[in-house]
């Protein structure tokens, strides 16, 4: 999260900045544009502090300017008030039958644990503490712990439960060198970063976000080539999907509403879109198609050691048969697994007890619900 602060020193928390701001747009103070990531947008839809986009999406989606099953994932009945300008999708990569085993979050734990009696040692997943492991895990089912603004706590109980069953399995094989090198990383991983650890045999089953054609893609689509790997949506509880992200809006009360529309319609343009900037693959199709084909002479690598072992990866931009399936994966995604991030950093503050056996599942789940409750409630 981040400080905001002044000349002096001072900091705020990212809650008293974002309620300062809720302050200036109900006084009609605010900025005009927004971007809502890291935020819990449904509570400025409910309030009715945001602009209908509709306008901007049907003629986006109307030219076929963007993919449409993307750009519409906050469309509902009243209104689209959020468009996201770029995602992220959430993909598993592996052999052929390691990929088709996984439905949902159990069957995934399956996998991790048969991977582990196949290989005795390293990691299985790519993450080397509990934080690290849940993170990893909340990507794709962080959507389902919430019903209408209400803690699912059956959801909450399966996710724990199986996070233990996964990060019991991955610490198993995990060596002193390992952990001395990565176990300090508390963040999930792109699926690049933990293709790059692939290519050292340090994973055994890859899956995390695809958030870059380059960083991404490219290291996916090398290691799919050398190792004969194919990749799919990563499912969680709620299925598959995409995570939106850059989500753009404008206040309800702005005095410019049609300049805003203006910068809006600019930050969707291909134009802008083909920069590749913010985080997330951009949701415009031409500047999607144009990404893929510009890293063809671009190449990245990585190096590092463990135990005295030098590791060296370097790959280019992604093959035009991983971008064809990239496409395809991408039109596929039929819904959004976004998660509520507030809810989630509860969750990881006392779900890595359940999963480091410091605390039952049932204690976690009480301790979350209570800690959550408040908060649910405004």
């Amino acid at each position: 999260a981040y400080l905001y602060g002044d000349d002096s020193g001072s900091a705020i928390t990212p809650q008293d900045a974002l309620k300062n701001l809720n302050v200036e747009l109900m006084s009609g103070n605010g900025p005009d544009v927004l971007l809502l990531d890291d935020m819990d947008a449904d509570i400025y839809v409910r309030k009715g502090m945001l602009a209908d986009l509709s306008d901007i999406l049907d003629e986006l989606t109307g030219e076929k300017k963007v993919f449409e099953n993307i750009a519409s994932a906050y469309k509902e009945e009243n209104g689209t008030f959020i468009i996201p300008a770029a995602f992220k999708l959430p993909m598993i990569c592996g052999k052929k039958e390691d990929v088709e085993s996984v439905k949902d979050l159990a069957t995934y734990a399956q996998l991790v644990e048969k991977l582990r009696t196949e290989r005795p040692e390293s990691s299985i997943t790519g993450a080397f503490n509990a934080t690290q492991e849940l993170k990893q895990l909340l990507l794709v089912n962080s959507s389902s712990l919430l019903e209408d603004r209400k803690l699912n706590t059956q959801a909450l109980t399966e996710l724990l439960t199986q996070a233990a069953r996964i990060y019991q399995a991955d610490m198993e094989g995990i060596g002193k060198e390992e952990l001395e090198v990565w176990g300090d990383n508390k963040n999930a991983w792109t699926i690049g970063s933990i293709a790059t650890l692939t290519a050292g045999d340090m994973v055994g089953i890859m899956a995390g976000n695809a958030e870059g054609m380059l960083s991404d893609m490219g290291a996916v689509s090398k290691v799919s080539e050398d190792n004969g790997y194919v990749f799919d949506l990563w499912p969680g509880m709620d299925g598959t999907g995409f995570i939106p992200a850059n989500k753009l809006a404008i206040a309800a009360g702005s005095s410019q509403t049609e300049l805003a529309k203006s910068f809006v319609k600019m930050m969707l343009s291909t134009e802008i879109q083909k920069t590749n900037s913010g985080v997330g693959l951009p949701v415009n199709t031409e500047a999607f198609d144009m990404l893929s084909g510009m890293d063809d002479q671009i190449s990245m690598g990585s190096s590092w050691k463990v135990g005295g072992r030098e590791i060296h990866f370097s790959y280019g931009g992604p093959s035009r048969a991983s971008v064809e399936r990239l496409k395809e994966l991408v039109e596929q995604a039929d819904h959004s697994l976004e998660g509520n991030t507030f809810l989630e950093d509860i969750v990881v503050q006392y779900g890595v007890s359940a999963l480091n056996g410091s605390m039952t599942v049932e204690a976690a789940v009480r301790e979350i619900q209570q800690k959550s409750a408040i908060y649910l409630a405004e």
